[in-house]
């Protein structure tokens, strides 16, 4: 009878830019976690461009495309009825991935050439709330150490920054922005510079530009808290090792995990229909109050 036959399973790809990435491994415990229970058979395609190319494939497209097109096409192959494709950080893929009319959904990344639904971090959102928290516990001077010139993360938090400075009446002053790579060489670099514009306040775009503004400070016998605030961004699991504990703003990575998932197999189970939530959404995330921040 029609109602005794077996359900068979979805069966979705997930193709991950980088599976070592920080972000890459919380999206996916996210969706995993919708998976579970779920009669979803996942196989997983981990292009690793970082552990391949290190570094270079974020500036050379054609160095990315080296990767991506053999990876997509293999993908083709495997009878599916979803793709979910997660960027290792925000940028935009040069690339219409939805080969077959498969549906497909993106996440910490957008597509060029189509209109694939793709789910993103409000950083926005995330670099007006640290400013906001900064200057509410008596901050004006407050530095910023950011990610690359350029990139997409970097970007959107230094908009929020300075919508939330305009809002105070305070102006931008462009030399307490120090830009460089999410790296502790670019937060103690950062910090060196920046302690010398006599700031009483740093914002580091990420949790491990925070440790190596961490050491600056420690080299000068200025301590996070006390003489200085830094609030980081993140949640990276190196935050409540530093001392002391870093304040910082976490990340919705597990939910934006799920969230995608969600949309995909809403996307597989009920094809054609138009969608009732928003298209494209920014996940806001939550600030984490710990001890780097002084109490003024």
């Amino acid at each position: 009878m029609e109602k005794d036959k077996k359900i068979q399973p979805k069966r979705i790809c997930i193709v991950a830019e980088d599976l070592g990435a920080f972000s890459t491994i919380r999206m996916l415990n996210g969706i995993m976690n919708y998976c579970d229970g779920q009669n979803i058979h996942a196989i997983i395609q981990d292009m690793r461009l970082f552990g391949k190319l290190s570094g270079d494939w974020i500036y050379d497209e054609d160095l990315f495309q080296s990767i991506l097109s053999p990876t997509l096409s293999k993908t083709g192959t495997f009878n599916l009825d979803g793709v979910l494709y997660i960027g290792a950080f925000e940028h935009e893929v040069r690339n219409p991935l939805n080969f077959n009319n498969i549906p497909t959904v993106m996440l910490y990344s957008t597509p060029a050439y189509s209109t694939i639904p793709t789910y993103r971090l409000d950083d926005v959102g995330g670099g007006e709330k640290v400013i906001k928290y900064l200057i509410a516990h008596g901050h004006r001077r407050i530095g910023i150490i950011a990610g690359e010139y350029g990139n997409a993360h970097a970007d959107n938090r230094l908009i929020g920054a300075k919508k939330a400075l305009k809002a105070e009446g305070i102006s931008f002053d462009p030399e307490l922005l120090f830009y460089g790579r999410w790296s502790k060489e670019a937060g103690y670099n950062g910090m060196k510079n920046l302690l010398d514009k006599k700031v009483d306040a740093v914002f580091c775009m990420s949790d491990i530009i925070a440790t190596g503004a961490y050491k600056c400070l420690f080299e000068r016998g200025i301590i996070p808290g006390k003489d200085i605030s830094v609030v980081g961004y993140d949640d990276h699991e190196c935050a409540e090792f530093l001392t002391p504990e870093l304040t910082t703003y976490q990340l919705p990575l597990w939910d934006l995990g799920f969230a995608a998932m969600a949309r995909l197999m809403e996307m597989i189970q009920h094809p054609g229909k138009k969608y009732q939530g928003e298209e494209n959404p920014r996940f806001p995330g939550k600030l984490l109050e710990r001890y780097s921040v002084v109490k003024n």
